[in-house]
C-alpha cells in the first residue's frame, strides 16, 4: 500500500466512516491517523501485535476514549 485510500463506489454509503483518528499517550502514539469506512454487508478485523494499538481504536469507536484528532460518521452524522 501506498497510504492512498482505496476508492470505493460513491453511491455505496458508509455505515460507519473514520477519518485521521489519532490517540496519543505519554510517550506513544497508539493510533497515528487511523482511515476506514465500514460498509453494510462487509467484515473487518482488526490485527495487530500487543500495544499496536487495537483497543484504543475500539475504546474511541465505542466512546469509551477520546481521539486527540480526526473525525468518525455514523450513517453521515458527526460520531463521536
Amino acid at each position: 500500500m501506498d497510504g492512498e485510500r482505496p476508492r470505493r463506489d460513491r453511491r455505496v454509503k458508509a455505515l460507519l466512516t473514520v477519518e485521521g483518528l489519532t490517540k496519543a499517550y505519554p510517550g506513544v502514539v497508539a493510533n497515528d491517523r487511523v482511515d476506514f469506512d465500514i460498509v453494510e454487508g462487509e467484515i473487518h478485523a482488526l490485527l495487530g501485535e500487543n500495544g499496536a494499538g487495537k483497543s484504543t481504536l475500539v475504546k474511541m469507536i465505542y466512546g469509551l476514549a477520546q481521539p486527540d484528532a480526526g473525525r468518525m460518521t455514523l450513517r453521515g452524522q458527526p460520531y463521536a
